[in-house]
């Protein structure tokens, strides 16, 4: 049972609550949930349908680079720079 709610909650979307809600509604796959979208939320249907690409690891060069671009374009914009801070986080930070 822990297994599958942990699936469902690592939709983008779908919290604990929701997903012990699937599993007690019997369902116990992602394409259970795929053959039964009329269930969930547009943000779930979302995160359903990019589920497996959502859970891939971003390269750490292409994050930073991307820090770099968002930093850059807030330096810019002169009346932010000094109330704005881009900070990267998640695992990236570790």
């Amino acid at each position: 049972m822990a297994r599958v709610i942990e699936l469902f909650d690592s939709i983008w979307g779908v919290g604990i609550e929701s997903a012990t809600k699937f599993y007690q509604m019997g369902f116990r796959t992602l394409d259970d949930l795929r053959k039964n979208t009329h269930i969930l939320t547009e943000w779930q249907k979302i995160g359903l349908k990019y589920h497996e690409e959502f859970e891939q690891r971003i390269p750490r060069d292409d994050v930073t680079a991307i820090v770099e671009i968002v930093k850059a374009k807030i330096n810019e914009l002169s009346d932010l720079k000094d109330v704005y801070e881009a900070v990267c986080c998640g695992s990236y930070r570790r």
